[in-house]
């Protein structure tokens, strides 16, 4: 026999022209019985003679593709072609596959779907499925029945799988994949639709997808990490498959419950709607337990009778507008939970430490503030970080508690971080001794009319603070504020550069017997903070000896309000362009180009290092005083009274009002509701107002096309619909203007990029 390996010829023609000829060879001098001998064409020389170790290592997405050396007989695709195979040696598992001829004596062999990775597979060619004899006696030949198998291994795979893919709906056609990946091997991940590669991302620290473009309807896909060899890349494990439905008012998907205290139940699904209202939560009976708003994922249901199985399920709805009555989407799958029972008082205790509900009610009756349940956040248990120490993140008017398991035995620095505040509080003021105690830090923006200390500008928002104590056995609670002057509470105030005139005055003051009385701090100029002792709970705020004007750190350009900066053509602009920053949150967004152009020149920054926030609503306070920025208003203005009920003048925006009053971009009267998100019409109006006297072209569409244009208020239409035609502010996606939609940051940063872009 002559036996041959043809690795090392790579010209397909020269290939072929062989095998002829090797077959021509065979059937003209062979004497012996129909045989085959098999050389692969792979160039990894997979069964190669040459390698008498054993099968090289080949890529599971890998065409097998092989060379018939035929004697004494003729290549044929017969009705036995079907029989080739490929099973798994370990398992013994079929791999669906496919058999056909290319050219004369060459057999592909192609699987239908994934190899494992790092397992011993054998291609097994029944000799009667590719051979006749030459006498022409009938199909199947009579022989031995040899099975040829050729056995090969496929190549490793990454160390570690992706899990918990998700799938959530942004807009029409656009949808946010996101997983979770451990392994610290791999050069990116691979996305699938079924068996087909969608999209491939390098770098293992990218753990989110936004895909656009797709149609109505479910869509599933898989995530697999891969490794890149020298010509290839090897994907590993898939993820288990996610799927999303693509619909306006999509299904709310992996609806479920669970317990979170007696009588509670936290109810969680995922967004995949693009043009909802909001959502409507249902009981079996089809009664409505709650009306919840757009983009919303959970909703805390209190109240609830004990040792009862709760059915509920959620749907998107949308309201009606215009001639468009109101509908509704599909249902979520139904899910039940069962509350608690408690046989005996002792158990109920344990169990209703960290309740919502008990502790709510507690916090009331000690301060008369009122607060929901779903603001409570319950710690049962803690981890220390590197600095033995235990953060929780919340946000301002909140409430954290701490049950008595939380911190029994345990001697830590307790942080209750916000993005504006931070309480380092030692575990001992906050440890109770009986079991069913518990105690709470209650977290608010205080509403103050106190005049400042002489030469004082408040320069924060006033923030309150309480130490509660609550027990499981009743819903009463008390204050325990004050702690001992040798281990007090740290607090920290951040403060936004762009609105501090003199950094060094900087003072933490406490509200005492209705003056401010300042307390010992320091101020960190690199971390922009003030810290300061706490020896007693209250409200505090910042306070600075105003020099009349904002001083830019040379280098640095700090949030105009929190997310932006001072920037060309504004007052106090450091000037110069810089590298963009990365921001890790916009990697697929819609608002890359634009928000990553305005960093560059010093116009906008992130929330944090390497996050931009661009879903986050913009508040009305904070966009008009980028608005007056962007306009060439000031940042201080003659102190008065503001014809505003929630605004007082020293407030951080009052300057802005002020001025945009002046200006004639918003209207007197009232309440301002500062802290509100700034709505979609409200942004477009106050913007359109500011276009008035200046040049700008209207290349923009025209506003009536809009099929909601009739739900805008009509005192903001004309304003709203100047700034359409000028091309400032374009629609959703889905063709719709949503005027009554909160602005988000990535919205007002591409609407003041347009506006400083066209307008002169």
């Amino acid at each position: 026999m002559i036996l041959m390996s043809f690795s090392h010829i790579t010209t397909p023609w020269c290939r072929t022209f062989l095998a002829v000829i090797l077959v021509l060879f065979f059937t003209v001098f062979a004497a012996e019985a129909a045989e085959i001998r098999l050389i692969t064409t792979d160039p990894r020389g997979m069964n190669d003679p040459a390698q008498p170790n054993g099968p090289a290592e080949v890529p599971v997405d890998k065409v097998f593709s092989f060379l018939f050396q035929v004697t004494d007989g003729y290549l044929t695709g017969g009705p036995n072609l079907h029989q080739v195979g490929i099973r798994n040696t370990a398992t013994g598992a079929a791999v669906s596959c496919r058999a056909g001829w290319q050219d004369q004596g060459i057999l592909t062999v192609e699987p239908l779907q994934p190899l494992d990775c790092d397992a011993a597979y054998v291609v097994e060619i029944p000799e009667n499925a590719i051979i006749r004899p030459a006498d022409g006696a009938s199909f199947p030949p009579a022989g031995s029945g040899t099975v040829y198998q050729y056995p090969f291994r496929t190549q490793s795979r990454p160390a570690a799988q992706p899990v918990n893919l998700k799938g959530r709906v942004l807009s029409k056609g656009t949808v946010e994949w996101t997983w979770d990946y451990s392994g610290s091997t791999g050069n990116g991940f691979k996305i699938y639709a079924g068996h087909r590669e969608v999209q491939t991302i390098y770098g293992t620290g990218t753990l989110r997808w936004v895909e656009s473009g797709l149609a109505d309807g479910e869509h599933t896909r898989t995530v697999a990490a891969f490794q890149k060899t020298a010509d290839r890349e090897i994907p590993g494990p898939m993820s288990a498959p996610a799927t999303v439905t693509v619909e306006s008012l999509g299904k709310p998907g992996n609806f479920k419950g669970e317990k979170q205290g007696s009588g509670e139940v936290l109810w969680t699904w995922d967004d995949n709607a693009y043009a909802e209202t909001g959502y409507k939560l249902y009981d079996d009976q089809d009664n409505l337990i709650a009306r919840l708003p757009a983009n919303a994922t959970s909703y805390l249901e209190t109240g609830l009778a004990p040792d009862v199985y709760h059915h509920r399920y959620i749907v998107a709805y949308l309201a009606a507008t215009g001639n468009e009555p109101a509908r509704e989407g599909p249902r979520s799958d139904r899910d039940e939970v069962r509350t608690d029972y408690y046989p005996d008082r002792d158990s109920w205790s344990r169990r209703a430490g960290g309740d919502r509900s008990r502790i709510a009610d507690a916090v009331y009756a000690a301060v008369q503030y009122a607060i929901s349940p779903s603001d409570v956040v319950v710690v049962e248990n803690i981890e220390r970080n590197d600095d033995a120490s235990y953060q929780v993140w919340t946000e301002n008017n909140r409430c954290v508690a701490f049950t008595y398991q939380a911190l029994k035995n345990t001697e830590t620095v307790v942080r209750i971080t916000t993005s504006a505040t931070e309480l380092r509080v030692p575990s001992r003021w906050l440890r109770r001794n009986n079991e069913g105690e518990g105690s709470a830090v209650l977290l608010r923006e205080y509403i103050d009319n106190t005049l400042p200390p002489a030469g004082k500008v408040r320069v924060s928002p006033a923030y309150a603070f309480d130490l509660v104590r609550y027990s499981s056995y009743s819903k009463n609670g008390y204050e325990a504020n004050a702690f001992n002057d040798d281990d007090p509470v740290q607090l920290t105030i951040y403060y936004d550069a762009w609105n501090i005139s003199n950094p060094a005055s900087l003072k933490v003051y406490r509200r005492d017997s209705g003056t401010w009385r300042q307390i010992p701090g320091s101020v960190d100029t690199i971390s922009r903070c003030v810290r300061a002792r706490v020896t007693e709970f209250g409200v505090f705020a910042l306070f600075e000896n105003a020099t009349g004007q904002t001083t830019p750190v040379p280098g640095q350009d700090f949030s105009l309000p929190p997310g932006y900066v001072s920037g060309g053509g504004y007052p106090n602009y450091s000037g110069g362009y810089t590298a963009a920053p990365f921001f890790a949150d916009l990697l697929g967004h819609w608002a890359r180009g634009v928000v990553e152009s305005m960093a560059a020149r010093g116009l906008v920054n992130g929330t944090a290092p390497g996050i931009f926030d661009p879903d986050k609503a913009t508040t009305r306070a904070e966009f008009i005083t980028l608005l007056l920025r962007a306009v060439g208003g000031a940042d201080a203005a003659p102190a008065g009274v503001l014809p505003f009920s929630d605004v007082r003048a020293d407030d951080w925006f009052g300057g802005s009002i002020r001025q945009a009053l002046q200006k004639g971009l918003i209207n007197a009267g009232g309440t301002f509701r500062p802290y509100a998100p700034v709505t979609r019409q409200e942004m477009a109006a106050w913007t359109g107002r500011a276009l008035i006297g200046r040049s700008y072209y209207t290349t923009g569409p025209v506003p009536e096309h809009f099929p909601d244009w009739p739900a805008v208020e009509p005192s903001l239409r004309e304003d709203a619909g100047r700034l359409v035609r000028a091309g400032v502010m374009q629609g959703r996606p889905d063709g719709c203007f949503d005027p009554g939609g909160a602005a988000t940051r990535a919205e007002t940063a591409a609407l003041i990029n347009n506006f400083l872009e066209r307008v002169r």
